[in-house]
């Protein structure tokens, strides 16, 4: 999954490519997947304050970044 991030940002013009683009993604992928672990854990239909942070810190991040 990580790896095709960064690929699908480029394709949808929302990053350039970059050197730093790939550990970027990794790491986006890497934050949102805790965050969307602990709102499942906390809520068998997922934590609706946490799964809005995680869209917010997803956003945030990647445009920060890409």
């Amino acid at each position: 999954m990580r790896a095709a991030a960064s690929p699908i940002l480029l394709v949808l013009d929302l990053a350039e490519e970059h050197p730093g683009l790939m550990a970027t993604c990794e790491a986006a992928v890497l934050a949102a997947d805790a965050v969307v672990q602990e709102a499942f854990r906390r809520d068998p239909a997922g934590d609706p304050g946490l799964l809005s942070e995680a869209k917010r810190m997803l956003r945030a991040y990647l445009t920060a970044g890409a």
